[in-house]
């Protein structure tokens, strides 16, 4: 009988589909309140790992001017970029955008207007071209929200904490979690916003803010994702949202 293991990230992945099979497959989960989330709602224990970072050679940022903040994230439902744009009405340094568009979830709910205004395209998930977006940026806006999921890390949060970038994230992403599976901490290692009106006083505030304690705490979040598996061994990537 051949066993299947399966990565779970967060809890859109179980659907009606799939739940009855979760207590015959072996699964991983990346977030410590994902682990807890299978264990109350299904009675199912998971094997909890950090998901693996590589640490890939960063492009020296050079002398062109640095943005101030971006979102690097899928233009997607439970991404809350309706707020970025809504900040960036009213921001004197206003969040640039990349990432894949869900088609529908821009038409149902971004301004068209501020949307053309502000996204800059889709970019090759590469790390050439990760690190040539944040290697001048000194905020990365994350807003991701989900219910019965937070506390921990995305990628997205990792790549920016490796090119020193300072992360923004949806307040309710920290406290929606049980305390002991927080890793980020408002004011200590991130900064964090509840709507559009705190993301745009942040970002009119940019330039003013030292932003070397928040990064340098932030950057101990790294070693753990690095060391997550033996990098001298061939490793299948996971891709985590």
């Amino acid at each position: 009988k051949e066993e299947v293991t399966i990565v779970i990230h967060d809890p859109s992945e179980i659907s009606k589909v799939n739940k009855p099979y979760l207590k015959y497959w072996n699964i991983i989960t990346i977030r410590k309140s994902m682990q807890q989330f299978i264990r109350d709602r299904y009675g199912i224990d998971s094997k909890f790992i950090y998901h693996p970072f590589y640490l890939y050679p960063i492009q020296q940022a050079d002398n062109e001017q640095k943005m101030y903040a971006v979102s690097i994230s899928r233009i997607d439902f439970n991404k809350n970029i309706e707020i970025i744009l809504d900040a960036n009405k009213r921001a004197r340094n206003p969040v640039k955008i990349y990432g894949w568009a869900n088609k529908n979830y821009v038409s149902q709910k971004l301004d068209p207007i501020a949307y053309s205004k502000y996204y800059q395209g889709k970019y090759v998930k590469s790390f050439n071209a990760t690190s040539e977006i944040l290697r001048k940026v000194k905020f990365m806006v994350d807003l991701s929200f989900l219910p019965n999921d937070g506390g921990g890390t995305q990628y997205t949060f990792l790549d920016a904490i490796y090119h020193n970038c300072a992360v923004i994230l949806n307040r309710q992403w920290i406290e929606n979690v049980d305390p002991k599976y927080r890793d980020f901490k408002e004011g200590e290692n991130c900064y964090a916003v509840s709507n559009a009106e705190e993301l745009k006083e942040l970002l009119n505030n940019a330039e003013n803010i030292d932003t070397s304690k928040i990064v340098q705490n932030a950057r101990k979040l790294l070693d753990r994702h690095v060391n997550a598996v033996n990098w001298n061994k061939e490793v299948i990537s996971m891709q985590c949202k």
